[in-house]
């Protein structure tokens, strides 16, 4: 199995790749704390009783989403106070790879297309993306579409969920590569549906760029994957 000799498909992975949670907010997620602080702020609740009624509300709904949890049981909270109080949030405890946002931003004026594969929801990747410049509530111009949980059902730690996303017909197996920091969920798992491209991040690896014998790309900074998809600029 080697890297694809023609590369037409990127799936970027967020967490850890584009960016990383340093909030230590625990398994619940700081989305979650986020809209509990504004139930207990709004509505003068205990927190316990303000993070229980947002549990609830997200049990409700798909992929528990907290902007779908947001009709459910008359919370009192909109969609634009929550979304400005995670960007809040997200701009003290959310770290920013700048090397990945700058490899995206130019990967956007090649012939790639680029797609986020996450285990976030599409709302919950958006808000993340938004903190690094290249999303906003409505949506993101870099990416063609964004796959997680809410579409496919499954986390990445299942085949299914890379299943569920090559059944788009526009989307071609043997020409994607996926970028992220996760060598199971980002790489050994795809791999078991046929993806033979990868190119995984570790960030404390010493060297710049270690091939594995199968062809798996290791670098130290996302600008290198610059350097493996587009070789022709290293000419210039």
């Amino acid at each position: 199995m080697s890297f694809p000799a023609r590369v037409k498909t990127l799936f970027f992975d967020i967490d850890g790749t584009i960016t990383e949670d340093l909030s230590n907010t625990g398994e619940v997620g700081y989305f979650e704390y986020v809209f509990r602080d504004l139930l207990v702020k709004k509505h003068h609740l205990s927190s316990q009783k303000a993070l229980s009624m947002v549990l609830n509300a997200e049990d409700k709904v798909a992929g528990k989403d907290p902007f779908l949890a947001l009709a459910q049981d008359n919370l009192g909270i909109s969609e634009s106070e929550l979304w400005e109080a995670i960007i809040r949030f997200q701009h003290r405890n959310l770290r920013v790879y700048a090397d990945a946002v700058s490899l995206i931003k130019k990967l956007y004026t090649t012939k790639y297309g680029l797609y986020v594969t996450t285990n976030n929801t599409t709302n919950r990747a958006l808000a993340k993306l938004a903190c690094a410049g290249i999303a906003d509530r409505s949506g993101s111009k870099y990416f063609k579409k964004i796959y997680g949980y809410d579409f496919t059902g499954f986390k990445k730690s299942s085949t299914d969920f890379y299943r569920k996303i090559f059944n788009d017909k526009s989307l071609h197996i043997e020409d994607t590569v996926i970028v992220g920091d996760d060598p199971v969920c980002d790489m050994e798992i795809p791999r078991e549906v046929g993806v033979k491209g990868f190119i995984i991040i570790n960030r404390k690896q010493r060297e710049e760029v270690v091939i594995e014998k199968n062809g798996a790309y290791f670098v130290n900074n996302l600008k290198r994957a610059w350097d493996i998809l587009v070789p022709e600029k290293q000419e210039e």
